[in-house]
């Protein structure tokens, strides 16, 4: 795969996305699949992300190429091509599911979603607001042609290349997909420009402290360029000028679902002091090494009773 060939092995070292600091800390140094790949906090802001990176015209060849493989490597499917109709009714169920949730908060009229896979949310979304329009983005090529398909209209590309001349929208959604932007402040900056007055953003995304805590030790990978924190993740939005409406910590998923509305157009930098310590002692390796070894010892003794 590309990102194995020394050709392909240009790396980038980038400031922080959100406050531009330049001090970090090295939290991890390989990822889940194994890959040498260096995650670093930013010590003033407390924003988690891989660093150095591909640049982004390789990430482009490794969503539109090389993705879902990696996937199927990681999860022992070897040639096992990755089911496009699965993948669409699954995810059809989870945006049926998120609409339901969010009925109260989502405007009628259009929708554009980030990151949109094989459409399966949007489809999902469109079954319970059937006068909703939709639109989606998506960076790999196999994915988009199948969400066209099934009637989801869908253009293709990463949100920081994509220019496209669209209206104002009345609801802007990214699903598990904000850790695969390789900008986000852009993104969120594109998103407020592209939104309606009192239009909302609706966010899901994993709670990267909280996912480590579960797994009992720090699980990075290639694709997720940042992580987010609860509190990384509201310093971006507020800061970018919305105001949030619903922040659902639902206590058995590791994700963090967040609605917010359009609300001033000024980008005004938040930064929490305490964001970055409380961060790295949640982290630390030792710690969640002890709480693996104490919840095993727990199954052992439970498993005996």
């Amino acid at each position: 795969m590309f990102w194995k060939n020394k050709k392909f092995s240009n790396f980038e070292f980038l400031p922080c996305n959100y406050c531009n600091g330049n001090e970090f800390k090295t939290i991890s140094k390989k990822d889940r699949y194994g890959l040498n790949t260096k995650t670093v906090i930013c010590k003033k802001c407390g924003l988690i992300f891989i660093n150095p990176r591909m640049g982004k015209e390789f990430y482009d060849l490794f969503y539109k190429n090389s993705y879902r493989k990696l996937l199927q490597e990681y999860k022992n499917m070897g040639s096992e091509s990755w089911n496009l109709e699965h993948n669409f009714l699954s995810s059809k169920k989870l945006g049926e599911n998120l609409a339901i949730f969010l009925k109260n908060y989502i405007n009628p009229g259009a929708m554009i979603e980030v990151g949109s896979s094989v459409g399966g949310i949007l489809a999902g979304f469109k079954s319970v607001f059937s006068d909703l329009e939709i639109l989606g983005i998506e960076p790999s090529t196999e994915e988009a042609n199948f969400a066209n398909l099934k009637c989801v209209d869908t253009k293709i590309g990463l949100i920081e290349n994509i220019r496209l001349d669209l209206p104002k929208t009345d609801n802007i959604i990214i699903v598990r997909s904000l850790n695969h932007l390789l900008d986000p402040k852009y993104f969120f900056s594109w998103a407020y420009n592209q939104l309606k007055d009192d239009g909302k953003l609706i966010v899901v995304v994993l709670d990267f402290v909280k996912f480590c805590n579960r797994k009992n030790k720090i699980l990075t990978q290639i694709d997720h360029p940042f992580m987010f924190t609860q509190g990384s993740l509201k310093n971006f939005v507020e800061s970018s000028g919305f105001e949030i409406e619903l922040f659902d910590l639902t206590e058995s998923s590791d994700y963090i679902k967040l609605v917010a509305k359009k609300a001033r157009s000024d980008f005004n930098l938040k930064i929490s002091e305490d964001l970055y310590s409380e961060t790295v002692k949640k982290l630390n390796p030792l710690k969640l090494y002890l709480n693996y070894c104490t919840n095993k010892i727990i199954k052992r003794i439970w498993s005996k009773s």
